[in-house]
């Protein structure tokens, strides 16, 4: 299932499953990371509205694009 995400005022689609990192870096949109694994924290990204499967990295309103 496709879906449909505004990062920094681009629209840019992801997969089910796929992380907000991948999903960027496919469309050309650079998160920055390290990492990719969720020990450097340095993909953490605001999600001001909406839904994402944060798998226990949600910090406020923040989450690990990794």
């Amino acid at each position: 299932m496709r879906h449909t995400l505004n990062i920094n005022g681009r629209t840019i689609r992801a997969e089910t499953g796929e992380t907000l990192v991948d999903a960027a870096i496919g469309e050309g949109v650079l998160i920055p990371h390290d990492c990719a694994t969720g020990q450097c924290e340095t993909c953490r990204v605001a999600i001001p509205y909406g839904l994402v499967n944060d798998h226990g990295t949600r910090y406020g309103d923040t989450v690990l694009a990794c």
